[in-house]
Order: structure tokens, then sequence, then C-alpha cells
């Protein structure tokens, strides 16, 4: 939750709702002139959603004493507010921004001691470190492990380049990144996000690239996929990953704005929506998977390494599959025995997902295991108890 999107978000609050999230991350900037009004008001919004919320810190001061100081001043502020933040995540300014290797690093306050003043400041949260921007920023710089209790980071899924087959083979690259992170937080929990197909900052640059003609391409700030159903099928992949992965929890995207799973009135273009609510297809995703909190994972394996990606989770009733075609070319699918009731979201529900809020939750029965999927469709089935 951006403090920019905040008053769109909360008039849309009732429907945010029904996504049954964990939680929100609560952005805070003080270089951004984001205070007391800007924190209470997200925090609003994250109890109305159900959700628990999270605080996201960007710390000014350079020096040990100046960042302890702002910590301080900013853990009163947040003692004033209704709810408490259960889990604070703290970055100092300046490692937003990338250092290459073999470069002299900014100077940057003590890490160990900028947690300790997070914990200090905050008594009762949960304090995490890493990095606010990529995974190659976390692995450059890592933070003291023991200091923490959760290490957190993002990835980028078009950096490097803006095409679509990029954008969906960036999902291949993430089960090593699940594989390197625990050596990184050395028994520590981790957490993924707010992760989305547009880039919300850049610390290779000055800034995302912003993207008013409504183009693919690479460091986009709005990226038109995020609206569409190759969104959805990205953010299932990125969450099947990091979810088999071991993450302890992932943040996708936004509520509204540029990251977000509904649409409002925004500075760029948004075909075919009008700003008034409807939802993207990443909303059934969001909301599909928020239901599966808390259930224990299932082994998903394809015939072909590769050729759909998603998850398996058990619950009370019965295993549930979300499988997704990361693929231009429709493909035929044999669903394991017994997945016999399954809802398709691709081209042709476009128009009913983004009305129907509970589109996926109506599971067709028809015998067949054998479904063809379209061009990044996505599947969500279930085989009852």
């Amino acid at each position: 939750m951006h403090p920019d999107d905040a008053s769109a978000a909360l008039r849309h609050v009732e429907t945010l709702a029904q996504l049954g999230v964990a939680h929100v991350i609560c952005h805070y900037d003080p270089r951004l002139g984001h205070d007391a009004e800007t924190l209470a008001r997200q925090v609003e919004i994250a109890i109305a959603m159900g959700a628990q919320p999270w605080l996201e810190a960007v710390v000014e001061h350079a020096d040990d004493a100046g960042a302890a100081a702002e910590i301080d001043s900013l853990g009163k502020v947040a003692a004033r507010l209704d709810h408490r933040f259960t889990t604070v995540l703290v970055s100092p300014a300046p490692d937003l921004k990338c250092t290459l290797p073999g470069s002299i690093w900014p100077p940057a306050p003590d890490a160990a001691k900028l947690y300790t003043a997070a914990r200090a400041a905050f008594p009762g949260s949960r304090i995490g470190g890493g990095m606010f921007s990529f995974f190659t920023e976390l692995n450059r710089k890592r933070p003291p492990a023991e200091a923490i209790d959760l290490v957190t980071f993002t990835t980028a899924a078009i950096f490097h380049a803006g095409d679509d087959r990029s954008l969906m083979e960036t999902l291949e690259c993430l089960p090593h990144i699940a594989r390197t992170v625990p050596a990184i937080a050395k028994g520590r929990p981790y957490s993924v996000g707010p992760s989305a197909i547009g880039l919300r900052d850049n610390p290779y640059g000055e800034a995302p690239v912003a993207n008013p003609a409504n183009i693919r391409q690479a460091v986009n700030f709005n990226d038109p996929r995020q609206r569409g159903v190759m969104g959805a099928a990205w953010n299932l992949g990125y969450f099947a990953a990091f979810a088999e992965g071991g993450a302890a929890a992932i943040a996708l995207g936004a509520a509204v704005g540029p990251f977000g799973v509904l649409s409002v009135p925004t500075s760029f273009p948004q075909p075919w929506f009008e700003g008034k609510g409807e939802l993207y297809p990443v909303w059934h995703i969001v909301r599909g998977l928020a239901k599966l909190k808390g259930c224990p994972l299932r082994p998903l394996r394809s015939s072909v390494p590769g050729a759909v990606r998603g998850i398996a989770a058990v619950t009370e009733k019965g295993t549930e599959l979300w499988l997704c075609n990361p693929s231009p070319n429709a493909l035929e699918v044999r669903l394991p025995e017994g997945f016999a009731r399954a809802a398709i979201l691709d081209a042709s529900s476009f128009v009913a997902a983004s009305r129907q809020p509970h589109l996926l939750d109506r599971l067709t029965h028809d015998g067949a295991q054998t479904l063809s999927l379209e061009a990044y469709a996505v599947v969500r089935a279930l085989r009852q108890v």
C-alpha cells in the first residue's frame, strides 16, 4: 500500500476485503513527505481488509545516531495509531540504490545497530531487514541475520527485457533464488515482495520508466500485462515458486494503482477498464491463493518440466490445484485422477472475471480430466475428500 494510492483503495475497501489477504505492507518514506496521517490511513485500510499491517520504513539518516533517533520518533508515531504493526521492515535510504560489485558502498547506518534501534522503538513487533529492492542487492549486501527476525527482498520481472517471453521466463530463476535465500537468512524465515510485473522502484536508475503509451517494455512502472490474463498467470507462477521454496510470506503487487488488482482512475491508460472498480484477472489469483494460507502443500510435477506452473494444497474440502499455462500456445493438460471439478480463467472469461469476484469458486463437473488451456490460462481444480 503506497500512500498515494490510499484514498482510492479506501473507496473500494469493501471489495478489497473479499480478498482475504493475510498482511498489507504499509510504505513509509520521510523523503516523500510521509507522516503520521499517511501511516494512519494505510493502517485503516489494512484493518478494514482484515489484514495485519506491516510497516516498510525507509530510514533517511545515514549516521547511526541520526538513524536511531529517526526510528525512535517513528516508533512513537506508530504507538499512537489504533493498531500496531505486527512486522516492521527497515532499510537505509542508500540501500534503495544498487552498488555494483567492486564499488564503494555509500555511507549508511550500521545494520545491526539499525535493527537494534527498531526493536527498541517497536516492542512486540517482528523486526525484518534485507533489501526493499531486488534479490541481487540482498545477495551483495547480506544483513546480519542474528539481529533480525525476518529477511526480506523483492524481485523484478521486466528489468532486463520487456517482451512476453522474457517476462514469463523470469519464473524459471525463482526456485534457484528460493534455494539461496536460506543461506543468507541463516535459519531465519524470509518474506518476498511486494512484487509485481512492473517496477515500483529502480535500483539501477533514477526511476522506473513511465509508460504513457501503454506498451510492453523493460523497466516499466505501469505495465499493461498487470491488467491482463498474462498477469494472472505470472502472479500464480511467482507465488507457487516461493511458496514451494519455503517463503514465510509473499506479497503480490498492491491493492490499486499500477500494481493493483482492481481498476481505479489513473494517470496512465487502462484500455477497456473504466476505473470504477472493475477486477483485473490477477484479483482471482490473489483471492484464491489467500484462501490457502496455512494449508500444507503437495509436490507438484508435470511430465514436461516447466510446461505448466502452479501449486497444490491440502484444504478441509480436499486437495486444491492451481495451474497456469505460461506460454502463448494452447496446451492440453491431463489432471491427476479425481480432479474432475474445475474452473478456468482465460481470454474467453476475461469480461466475466472483471465483474464477478467469485468466478473461480464455480467449479464445474463434466468428468473430463484433460483440459485445453489457452495462452496464459489459469485453472483451479479440486479433488474432494
